[in-house]
């Protein structure tokens, strides 16, 4: 059995996906396969993935559905869900398989943001607070799980899935913050409009302190 498998859905994203590959073929652990999930893509995302992992298309889009699509063809006693515009650092699968313990049962790996301005490394910077101290247990573009764990992706929520599943997940064991690698994502939501993101986001916070995790959609970003 394989050690870890990288799931990627992907939903047009032509632009970023190319990087993300790039970097999981550059790591320094070998014991792994990378799935692409394409969902209802239009543009070439298909054939420019089919150069680095094995691809896996459907016509609905979905996000929680490609992942489900990906965990259920997956190999690996590990499964790493990452963004499609999100790279890892090159010691990143080799951290996460050595800090993974069976006291855990899902984790994140510390972000650093594409874009250097000071107000995205503070935002990622207090993200990684908040995770790493244990205030809130979130995702990074990257979250990790053991298959036999792992609950399926509620296909009927089209925002903070990944929330929803981490809860489940910790249920069964500890969240896991690996600060001793890194993962860069794009910034691209927040380029866009900043404080719109951080509005969007704050609401959602309080609802799921709330206890309602559904709700909205992401404002479109391509």
């Amino acid at each position: 059995m394989l050690q870890i498998s990288v799931i990627i859905p992907a939903h047009n994203e032509e632009r970023y996906i190319v990087k993300t590959l790039q970097s999981v073929h550059q790591q320094d652990f070998s014991d792994y396969e990378i799935l692409v999930i394409a969902n209802a893509c239009t543009d070439k995302t298909i054939e420019i993935a089919a150069k680095y992992a094995k691809v896996y298309a459907t016509k609905r889009k979905g996000v929680s559905l490609a992942k489900n699509i990906g965990a259920a063809k997956a190999k690996g006693e590990i499964l790493v869900f990452l963004d499609a515009d999100t790279n890892l650092a090159k010691n990143c699968l080799s951290e996460i398989n050595k800090k993974f313990t069976s006291e855990y049962s899902v984790g994140t790996v510390k972000v650093k943001p594409d874009n250097f301005q000071w107000r995205y490394r503070l935002l990622m910077g207090l993200k990684n607070c908040y995770f790493r101290f244990g205030f809130y247990e979130g995702s990074n573009g990257i979250v990790f799980c053991r298959k036999k764990d792992a609950p399926p992706h509620r296909e009927d929520l089209q925002l903070r899935e990944q929330r929803y599943f981490i809860k489940e997940l910790l249920k069964k064991g500890k969240y896991c913050f690996v600060s001793s690698s890194t993962v860069t994502t794009s910034m691209r939501r927040y380029e866009k409009s900043i404080f719109g993101t951080l509005y969007f986001w704050a609401k959602k916070f309080i609802k799921d302190w709330m206890g309602n995790i559904g709700g909205d959609e992401y404002p479109p970003v391509r």
